[in-house]
């Protein structure tokens, strides 16, 4: 098991910005995760915006950090990701989502949803110190069967602590020099008395003392009226079995990690991203029809090509699993249903493996279909897609458009 890290800290999201501990504290959970939590320094990246910078922060750098895990070195499904934020937050009772924000904009939870989404991590960890993030990053929108589907087996844990409630603000007292819950963080990870039999300390334990801790150095501000409410720590997520987060290193534990039995020979590098530099953000080159055409018909023939790899009853019911549409198949199915469950492509309950390499390999070029339609195509691309196939490229969701573009006939119920 491979240990990553993509820590934000942003100071300078206002134009009085903040003190200067959003930047600290990314170098601080940087050091603690480096020293106790078994990170590797060139695994650790940092995306720091401190005050007073020419070039504002903006997500093209967090887009970048996230292209380099996918392409130099894909997150397998036997690695931890640890997403780190600290910094402003805000709640839009328009749409009830929470945001981070950002110099130049916001990063909406859905967002960092799909990140965790694209890299497939087995261990998903979010961190996020900011006022009004509440919860719901995860299950928002998406019904318990699919969320089962797409993180719960496609992960061993997804696991998410957030600083205060979608109504409550979070704090920065002067003289922790960190935020409040990075504080506390900290102190739990580095204090030995919360480590357990076998020198561990699991991200319940330390999400638990956190929630603790904050809320009675809150309640004592409150008390001296320094702030009018306490901090309230929320938690979100499933994690099955015991997931140590933090080990005492110089004291070997009962149940070693993985991690610490791969030879360093084993591992991929990565071109280190710490910091990433604020001032060299690459303009996108504007595509010519023609290329785009290109390119969508490539990851086209991609998914086609894959889908054949299925019985079409199988094929349908993954899509049907990735979209949460209604599809499922029936008795008369039962041939192609026990075939699929042999091979671990379905459960006996009809859940998808997402872990199975054939389907992992389906979902990603759904995945990379689903970010080519949804984007910045042009009018040209639009009208060549509607001529061509008659349906609108945002339809991608519905048996038709499965059925015309994929060429796959949807077995009937």
């Amino acid at each position: 098991m491979e240990r990553f890290a993509i820590l934000i800290g942003i100071d300078d999201q206002d134009l009085d910005g903040l003190p200067p501990y959003c930047t600290k504290d990314v170098d601080d959970i940087a050091q603690v995760l480096e020293q106790s939590c078994e990170f590797k320094k060139k695994y650790i990246f940092k995306i720091q915006s401190p005050q007073g910078k020419e070039n504002k922060f903006s997500l093209a750098e967090l887009d970048s950090v996230v292209d380099i895990l996918i392409k130099q070195r894909k997150i397998s499904a036997d690695d931890l990701l640890f997403i780190y934020f600290s910094g402003h937050g805000k709640f839009d009772a328009a749409t009830q989502e929470s945001n981070l924000v950002l110099p130049d904009g916001h990063l909406p939870t859905s967002k960092i949803k799909k990140y965790v989404d694209q890299l497939h991590p087995k261990i998903a960890i979010l961190l996020l110190d900011a006022c009004f993030i509440g919860a719901k990053v995860y299950s928002k929108a998406i019904g318990p069967a699919k969320l089962k589907r797409k993180f719960y087996v496609d992960s061993e844990a997804v696991y998410g602590i957030y600083a205060s409630p979608t109504t409550r603000e979070a704090y920065m007292p002067q003289k922790l020099t960190n935020s409040l819950l990075t504080h506390f963080f900290i102190n739990t990870v580095n204090s030995e008395n919360y480590y357990d039999e076998d020198n561990q300390l699991s991200i319940e334990q330390i999400a638990s003392i956190c929630a603790k801790q904050v809320y009675k150095y809150s309640a004592e501000l409150v008390k001296s009226k320094h702030i009018s409410k306490e901090q309230v720590i929320v938690r979100e997520g499933r994690i099955e079995g015991f997931l140590p987060f933090a080990q005492i290193s110089d004291k070997p534990a009962l149940y070693a990690l993985e991690s610490t039995k791969k030879s360093k020979s084993t591992a991929t590098a990565i071109v280190p991203v710490t910091p990433i530099n604020m001032n060299k953000a690459k303009v996108p080159k504007m595509k010519s029809v023609k290329e785009e055409i290109d390119e969508f018909e490539g990851i086209l023939g991609d998914i086609k090509n894959k889908l054949k790899k299925f019985d079409p009853v199988i094929a349908a019911t993954i899509l049907s699993s990735y979209y949460n549409k209604p599809y499922n198949p029936t008795s008369s199915h039962q041939r192609e249903i026990e075939e699929a469950i042999r091979k671990n492509i379905i459960d006996e309950e009809g859940e998808v493996y997402y872990r199975n390499k054939q389907v992992a390999d389906l979902i990603q070029s759904l995945d990379d279909l689903n970010e080519f339609l949804r984007g910045d195509t042009s009018n040209e691309f639009d009208e060549y897609f509607n001529a061509e196939y008659d349906i609108s490229p945002y339809d991608l969701d519905n048996q038709d458009f499965w059925e015309q573009i994929y060429d796959l006939e949807v077995p009937k119920y």
